[in-house]
């Protein structure tokens, strides 16, 4: 693992500046994205599901309210500490910290979802070890929904600077693309509305074309690789569709299938 990067990022993960800086879905939307990602795993009550790279918690909690056996993994301290709060009031889920990179599951799970773009934050190397394992990680047709950007609709609306106001804080990204390294540079800052200073974080994430994720997880042994995106048709009522990956899909969302 490239520990200088992974160093950097990890910093970016640490405390509650990774919550003003990214935000939180509403009820609305963690709904719609609940209910999708129950759709295209086809998940059933009592199903066993892996949260790869958790993060805070909230999509894990929402799919264990539904009767599923989650189990949710990330290697950060606090994004533990807010999983785990919510694991100790919702049953059916279990919060670890552990690094996806160096689990090691063997044939476990009936699903495995890495949402928010989790991978991306080493090298391209690191982030195939990691689908390896979450392959292993995943019985005889489970399934894994991975969550990445779509580079080209990011290259449209995401370089530049852009500011939101937060309860607490401003939060304004500053981001630009290296096209050598096929990576997004993104400062962050939080300006808070009281006297404390202004805080500035640095984030480095690698993107992928679809064509190259595709080929890695062909690659493992995953077969049945399907792309979603939120570009969807007004009738088609979901939030993430076939038909809604397009150039103008923010989101480009994999499903594939261990045979």
């Amino acid at each position: 693992m490239h520990l200088e990067n992974h160093k950097l990022n990890h910093h970016y993960f640490s405390d509650e500046d990774y919550i003003i800086l990214e935000g939180e879905p509403s009820p609305e939307t963690l709904k719609r994205i609940t209910d999708f990602i129950c759709w295209a795993l086809d998940l059933r009550p009592g199903h066993r599901v892996l949260d790869a790279g958790c993060g805070t918690g909230i999509i894990a909690s929402a799919l264990a309210e539904r009767d599923y056996v989650v189990t949710a993994i990330d290697s950060s301290d606090f994004m533990v500490s807010r999983c785990g709060a919510f694991a100790s009031r919702t049953a059916n889920l279990t919060c670890l910290k552990q690094d996806y990179h160096t689990m090691s599951y063997q044939n476990q799970f009936d699903a495995v979802v890495s949402w928010n773009h989790s991978l991306g934050y080493t090298t391209r190397e690191d982030d195939r070890n990691a689908l390896e394992r979450m392959y292993k990680a995943l019985a005889p047709g489970g399934k894994l929904l991975l969550d990445l950007h779509n580079l080209s609709a990011y290259l449209k609306y995401f370089i530049g600077r852009h500011w939101e106001e937060r309860e607490t804080a401003f939060a304004l990204r500053d981001a630009e693309y290296d096209f050598s390294e096929r990576k997004f540079i993104c400062r962050g800052i939080v300006a808070p509305k009281g006297s404390e200073p202004t805080r500035e974080q640095t984030l480095t994430f690698l993107e992928y074309e679809p064509d190259e994720i595709a080929s890695v997880l062909q690659d493992i042994g995953f077969a049945d690789v399907t792309f979603f995106g939120d570009d969807c048709p007004q009738d088609c009522g979901r939030m993430f569709c076939p038909e809604g990956y397009s150039e103008e899909s923010t989101a480009m969302v994999i499903r594939a299938v261990k045979k």
